[in-house]
């Protein structure tokens, strides 16, 4: 009796765990467009001086997204910038998601000018979107590091961190 006892309850258990499921991430799959807003930018250099300038202007974002389950790959091209990203993440049951930056093309500024006549290069580091999705809109925040350079060489001036807002629209 005992026997026949476990074996009932060993296929309650396999019956009920085969029916659970983890909740799945929110749908963010598919063609996105809208706009980043720089709102602050901050590093000791003087390229900091340069974005700070630019704080509350706008860039164009288009964004191509695919899902499997809460798995993502994207890329967003910023359109002023003229800057293209793959990026990989996750969507979450709680309607949100994260993006981070695994590749870039044209992630590289040079000769950039500052106001003080010194030449800087800037190379993108890591870039992280986190957004949270309301039927075919997203709103959330970018953030972006930059390793700033002596022109033309690989000797080291500072960082750089660019933050955006983001609201798109499928």
């Amino acid at each position: 009796m005992r026997l026949l006892w476990c074996l009932v309850a060993a296929a309650v258990l396999s019956a009920c765990a085969k029916s659970l499921t983890a909740p799945s991430g929110v749908q963010v799959g598919g063609a996105w467009t809208g706009l980043s807003t720089l709102i602050s930018a901050s590093n000791s250099e003087c390229v900091g001086a340069l974005y700070q300038a630019r704080i509350g202007r706008t860039d164009v974002m288009n964004a191509s997204i695919s899902q499997s389950g809460s798995t993502l790959s994207a890329t967003i091209t910023a359109q002023n910038a003229a800057v293209s990203c793959s990026y990989t993440g996750t969507a979450t049951s709680t309607g949100t998601f994260v993006l981070d930056v695994s590749t870039c093309q044209a992630a590289t500024i040079t000769g950039l000018r500052c106001a003080n006549g010194t030449v800087r290069d800037l190379d993108l580091m890591a870039g992280e979107l986190n957004a949270s999705v309301s039927g075919n809109r997203a709103t959330g925040t970018n953030a972006e590091t930059w390793s700033i350079f002596e022109t033309g060489t690989s000797n080291p001036a500072g960082s750089l961190t660019l933050n955006s807002t983001v609201n798109l629209v499928r």
